[in-house]
């Protein structure tokens, strides 16, 4: 018992959780009541917070790792066909572009998620290792297109990275698909999480250029970024947010942030 404890205790969860800052943030829908509004709110906050002295990684998501997720089914190209009640599950997650960088999840083929996915240009995905395996066993990924329905636009798949463990130690590796959050259409969930990574290091209390001293032009620029001018309609701006210190997300400590892990023997 003991060593089947140590040893689940050791399993990788193939992300880091170390140096986090984590919120769910609750949008009221009488301000944003669709995703392209919920999007610029998340990019805004991601903004602000990328700029914040020790800050080292911002990411955004509807779902973060340990926190649940969303699954859907699945079709590609050689699936026409398939009926629609056998599609093939898969999880999924709208994600910022950031989101592998600041959990040091590792590209492996193609390219990760970019700041021109957007609407307007072609859909993508990035996927995980399970995924290319589960859905193109015995043939590369790359390039290939899937779809969540029948009348789901096509998604061309771009990026392969690393599996991880979502639900924690115990939880087997799945398929994983990521979509761009600034893809908005793609998926029907709604942006919820954010995560900020702090930084080590000699740097990590340093202020951006425009903010170091005391002259009239830093001063003008804090004011600047605490107190934006207000914008015209309905939506209001961001909150002007300040992360605490950046500390190690300990095990059973779910008060903390989303990304509290029960060590394996603990009580729940």
């Amino acid at each position: 018992m003991v060593r089947s404890v140590a040893r689940l205790n050791a399993t990788e969860l193939g992300f880091e959780t170390e140096r986090f800052v984590a919120a769910q943030v609750k949008l009221p829908t009488t301000h944003y009541p669709d995703g392209a509004r919920r999007l610029a709110f998340f990019e805004e906050l991601e903004h602000r917070l990328a700029a914040r002295p020790g800050v080292e990684s911002v990411a955004f998501s509807n779902r973060m790792p340990l926190r649940g997720g969303w699954s859907t089914g699945i079709a590609t190209e050689d699936d026409v066909a398939r009926p629609a009640s056998q599609a093939r599950g898969t999880d999924a997650q709208a994600v910022s572009v950031g989101y592998f960088r600041a959990f040091g999840i590792p590209l492996l083929r193609g390219r990760s998620l970019e700041p021109t996915d957007r609407e307007g240009a072609p859909y993508v995905a990035v996927v995980n290792e399970d995924f290319a395996s589960a859905h193109f066993p015995a043939q590369a990924v790359l390039g290939k297109r899937v779809r969540r329905h029948d009348e789901a636009p096509w998604i061309t798949v771009v990026g392969v990275v690393a599996s991880l463990r979502r639900d924690g130690r115990a939880s087997d590796l799945r398929p994983q698909m990521y979509l761009p959050a600034a893809q908005t259409s793609l998926y029907p969930v709604r942006l919820a999480d954010l995560a900020v990574r702090g930084r080590v290091g000699p740097d990590a209390s340093r202020r951006p250029p425009a903010e170091r001293g005391g002259g009239p032009r830093s001063r003008a620029a804090r004011l600047a970024r605490d107190h934006p001018r207000r914008r015209s309609g309905p939506r209001p701006g961001p909150p002007a947010v300040r992360p605490g210190p950046a500390r190690r997300l300990r095990p059973g400590t779910a008060s903390r942030g989303p990304f509290s892990l029960p060590r394996a023997g603990d009580r729940t």
